[in-house]
């Protein structure tokens, strides 16, 4: 009997992943979201699309029975309440939270540094036993945690809580790889990393996080899991990767510490401490074997914004990484489980990156 998925914001990042890794295992896919699904997709045809605005309109109307419920925008603590109101209708909730939601022993977390001194101290690998910010409603992370809570302790049908890394790949318009790609573009060989870029952080591929949920879709069960590629990443392996696919070399100046004129030496990786998310249950209880490598996934992500901004300005389609100042740099505010951003907002030519980018695929295909 074929199974059958409904997915909360499936347009975006997660969502153009998972919605081709559930059809692959014959599931029968509804996709909701306030936007259509992207020109760019292949299996727009094969999914139901139903429009809906979840701050104004209720799941009810349009949720009938099925399997999976997977809601990738869970972002107010209000969409607990809103899941729990059509558990009568699901066979299993699947929610992404994110790995920000993680405290050290003393209490500290990525939204509550503002010194580098102050960054969480965290495990070599980070379990999902470890303890997490309090719940509130006043940070990305607070609200999650409330989220993660409402539904583990009222839902009476099994909660897959689902805390990923970085996440990147194809369809991410606030994609993090403009830092090193723009520079590649503008022939610029001098690269300038805090903490000697090798502070590992944890990324996930969409394609390996939809492998994974797929995995718990098919297995139900309340439980909590990270989402991680095998590997961890630096910001030196990030920058030395894009610079393989871009044929470019970097004349590297590696800061024992942070720089003094921020954000000089930053990345959106750039971290003073290990960020690792340890995937054992992801491996023990689903059998997790990640899709796509690192390499593999960079490339992908690399040939989609390529391609996405073709003849365009990348700040017209990237404008969540943007912000010029007469000087070209800028400093992003922080977000949940990103250091501050330093992005060059001088101009970037689609054309001449899709150049560059068409003929890396020429060459590594």
């Amino acid at each position: 009997m074929t199974r059958t998925a409904f997915i909360l914001g499936g347009t975006g990042l997660i969502g153009r992943a998972l919605v081709p890794e559930l059809l692959g295992a014959d599931w029968h896919v509804t996709v909701a979201s306030r936007n259509s699904p992207p020109g760019d997709v292949e299996w727009a045809d094969d999914i139901n699309h139903v429009a809906i605005d979840r701050d104004n309109q209720s799941l009810r109307e349009f949720v009938s029975d099925c399997d999976a419920f997977i809601d990738v925008v869970a972002y107010e603590p209000d969409a607990a309440r809103q899941l729990l109101e059509i558990q009568d209708r699901v066979g299993t909730f699947i929610v992404i939270s994110t790995m920000s939601v993680y405290a050290d022993e003393q209490g500290r977390s990525m939204e509550t540094t503002e010194r580098p001194e102050d960054f969480p101290d965290f495990p070599q690998a980070i379990p999902e036993s470890q303890g997490v910010v309090e719940a509130g409603s006043s940070t990305y992370s607070s609200k999650k945690i409330a989220i993660e809570g409402a539904l583990l302790a009222r839902a009476a049908i099994p909660v897959t809580i689902v805390r990923p890394g970085l996440i990147y790949g194809p369809g991410d318009k606030a994609s993090r790889e403009w830092f090193f790609i723009k520079r590649v573009t503008d022939a610029r060989h001098k690269l300038v990393l805090s903490y000697r870029g090798a502070t590992p952080v944890s990324v996930v591929a969409s394609r390996n996080l939809a492998q994974l949920i797929r995995l718990a879709a098919e297995a139900p069960a309340t439980r909590i899991i990270n989402a991680a590629d095998p590997e961890a990443q630096t910001p030196r392996s990030i920058g030395n990767t894009i610079a393989k696919l871009f044929d470019h070399e970097w004349d590297e100046v590696l800061l024992d510490g942070h720089s003094l004129q921020e954000p000089v030496g930053d990345t959106p990786w750039s971290v003073p401490r290990p960020l690792v998310a340890d995937i054992t249950r992801a491996r023990e209880e689903l059998a997790y074997q990640p899709r796509a490598t690192y390499e593999d996934a960079l490339r992908e992500t690399c040939e989609w914004l390529l391609s996405a901004t073709t003849n365009k300005e990348w700040e017209e389609y990237s404008p969540r990484r943007t912000g010029t100042t007469a000087r070209c740099s800028t400093t992003q505010p922080k977000t949940s489980f990103s250091p501050t951003f330093a992005s060059d907002g001088c101009s970037i030519i689609g054309r001449e990156l899709h150049r560059q980018v068409t003929a890396i695929a020429g060459r590594t295909r």
